[in-house]
């Protein structure tokens, strides 16, 4: 019974869980290192309530669990652009994260005996150290010229990379005689020209450094679901006048939903998020992602191609340092990199900071977004180019992460012997990374 200025009102089980909903501020879609970074950034510094959404069981699954871990300065990014500012801020604000973190970068790889062996004269540390050289070879100088004319065009290739690291903020940068260059690296070959000493350029370990974004964001608050497919095509965003979003949200909001979400209404499921807005942060699937969600055509001008790109390493098993062998002062201090030309970077040479010898990567131009197979042709390439370029290394592939593919029965060798190939060998596989 109810008097007659009483109101009564029933909502249903439904209505009752529209009304629990979280309404997040950001929504990230991909659990890469850019997805991680956006979570992290937004949910500390930027204040936000947000969720990251990744379709694999795990993070860093694609491309960002198989990076390099060279934390580059973007000199060569395009002067005054958005890409160079982002890499500079970055960079500047990574030692200090990786300090806090405890996350081996670099110097900071030392233990503590490592230090006072160190301070007591007596060096034995493997880890790279600050800075990468961008060295100059025979095989970058296209020209019969004599040889003043060689080094007029060293001198100018040269300057022109170092002019790009002043531009970018590294004064420190210098250009180095091959004399140099060899008493900072003496693995090297002796047919190394030159180089440019970066200073800014270091080492870190691939896969902690995400891993500590997306732990410092949970720390925070953030959400991270993983094993959740984003929907695009079933997901969308509620008008604030939109009349069937009732007792659900205020509006203003996108609708999210996964691939396994259950569109029988009158069982709960857990996997529809709302969000104020959605950061498109996967990847190689990004344009895709982009127009099916805002089911747009392929003639849109706000729609993109992503182009998928194959990057292959070469992965040399680490040198156990001993007094008694000779293979001892084997080590790369530093990364050392090519010339890089206006479509990559070039293929890098570097020491990990477990001392592996990594070669790549190149960069190759496919069809499949999801084929990262690795190609034998490329690895014998990639050792190839190792070979030439390291003096008397004895190199190893590292059985645990040797998983190319053979096109035939032959047994690949795993010892690589240190005699450098034909010139026109040379110049074939240059084809694979200029």
């Amino acid at each position: 019974m109810t008097t007659p200025h009483s109101k009564t009102t029933t909502t249903t089980k439904e209505e009752e869980e529209e009304e629990e909903k979280v309404v997040f501020d950001v929504a990230i879609i991909g659990g890469g290192v850019v997805g991680l970074a956006i979570l992290r950034h937004c949910q500390i510094y930027g204040g936000y309530s947000c969720v990251l959404l990744e379709k694999e069981s795990d993070l860093l699954t694609k491309a960002s669990g198989h990076n390099s871990g060279i934390a580059c300065t973007g000199s060569d990014a395009p002067l005054l652009s958005k890409e160079r500012a982002l890499i500079r801020d970055s960079i500047s604000n990574m030692r200090h994260f990786c300090r806090v973190h405890n996350i081996p970068f670099g110097d900071f790889m030392k233990t503590k005996n490592e230090e006072e062996k160190q301070e007591d004269g007596v060096v034995n540390d493997r880890s790279p150290k600050g800075g990468s050289l961008v060295c100059i070879w025979p095989w970058d100088i296209h020209s019969n010229n004599d040889e003043k004319e060689k080094e007029k065009i060293i001198h100018e290739k040269l300057l022109e990379v170092a002019q790009e690291s002043w531009d970018a903020g590294d004064t420190h940068a210098r250009i180095l005689t091959k004399e140099e260059v060899l008493e900072m690296e003496p693995s090297l070959s002796n047919d190394v020209l030159g180089g440019v000493h970066i200073p800014g350029e270091v080492v870190l370990d691939p896969f902690l450094f995400p891993v500590a974004l997306a732990s410092h964001a949970r720390e925070n608050g953030a959400v991270i679901k993983t094993n959740y497919q984003y929907d695009p095509e079933n997901s969308h965003f509620i008008e604030k006048d939109d009349d069937s979003n009732a007792n659900a949200t205020d509006g203003g909001v996108w609708k999210i939903k996964s691939t396994n979400h259950n569109n029988d209404n009158n069982e709960q499921d857990d996997n529809v998020i709302y969000a104020k807005c959605i950061v498109n942060a996967t990847g190689i699937l990004s344009d895709l992602i982009h127009s099916k969600t805002h089911k747009t055509s392929s003639s849109s001008c706000y729609t993109w191609e992503a182009r998928p790109r194959r990057g292959q390493y070469r992965i040399f098993a680490p040198i156990i340092d001993s007094p008694s062998s000779s293979l001892t002062s084997q080590k790369l201090s530093r990364p050392i990199q090519p010339i890089p030309t206006d479509f990559t970077k070039g293929i890098f040479i570097f020491s990990s900071l477990y001392n592996q010898i990594i070669v790549g990567p190149t960069a190759l131009e496919q069809e499949s977004r999801t084929d990262d197979t690795p190609c034998k042709k490329v690895a014998e390439i990639l050792t190839r180019h190792a070979k030439r370029t390291l003096k008397g290394f004895h190199l190893v592939v590292d059985e645990k992460s040797d998983n190319t593919e053979d096109d035939d029965d032959e047994e690949e060798k795993k010892e690589i012997d240190s005699d450098c190939d034909e010139k026109e060998q040379q110049e074939k596989d240059q084809c694979y990374w200029n």
